[in-house]
C-alpha cells in the first residue's frame, strides 16, 4: 500500500531521502494550506530526545525546524509529496522518531495543478516561534546522510523480511 508524505525540510532534499530510503520515490511539488513552519530550540524537544541528542551535538545553539497548524487559516508551507510504501515509512518513522518527537498528522496535499490528494506530515502541536523564511537543510548535509543511511541500515537489520 503507498501513501503520501509531505515534506519541507530535510526530507525534502533528494540526497537525504534517498540515503533514508535508498531511492527517491515518485514524487511532485505540493503544498498544506493551514500550517506554518516553526523553530523550534533545546526546551521545544521532548526530555528523551534532549538527551539523545546532547551526546554528541552542543545543545547550546541547537534548533529544529518543524510544522505545526497556523492560527492564519490561509497560511501554508510550500513542499513536496512522496509516494512511499509502508515499509519506507516504517524508515520514516525513525527518522523522525515517531511519536516520541514528532507526531503524524493527516493532511489534504495540494499539487501545483490544484488537484487535492490525501496524505500525512510529520507535526509537533506546541513550542516554537513562527518563522517567515527558513532553509530547508538546516545544518550539515553530509550529518543528514549519513543518519539516514544509519537508519536505513538498522530497519533492515531489525526487520529483514521488509523490501524497499
Amino acid at each position: 500500500m503507498k501513501r503520501l508524505v509531505f515534506t519541507f525540510g530535510t526530507l525534502y532534499e533528494p540526497s537525504i531521502i534517498s540515503s533514508l530510503l535508498g531511492k527517491v520515490p515518485r514524487h511532485f511539488l505540493a503544498s498544506v494550506k493551514g500550517y506554518s513552519i516553526f523553530k523550534g530550540t533545546e526546551k521545544d524537544a521532548p526530555e528523551v530526545i534532549r538527551k539523545e541528542l546532547s551526546e554528541n551535538r552542543d545543545m547550546k545553539n541547537f534548533s529544529f525546524l518543524f510544522a505545526k497548524k497556523s492560527v492564519q487559516p490561509n497560511d501554508a508551507i510550500t513542499g513536496k509529496a512522496y509516494e512511499i510504501t509502508t515499509s519506507q515509512e516504517l524508515i520514516l518513522d525513525n527518522y523522525e522518531r515517531y511519536p516520541t518527537w514528532y507526531r503524524k498528522e493527516g493532511v489534504e496535499i495540494e499539487d501545483e495543478k490544484g488537484r487535492k490528494h490525501q496524505g500525512f506530515m510529520y507535526a509537533i502541536d506546541k513550542g516554537g516561534e513562527k518563522v517567515e523564511r527558513f532553509e530547508r537543510v538546516n545544518g550539515d548535509m553530509n550529518f543528514y546522510i549519513e543518519s539516514g543511511e544509519k537508519i536505513r541500515k538498522k530497519i533492515l537489520e531489525e526487520f529483514p523480511n521488509i523490501h524497499l
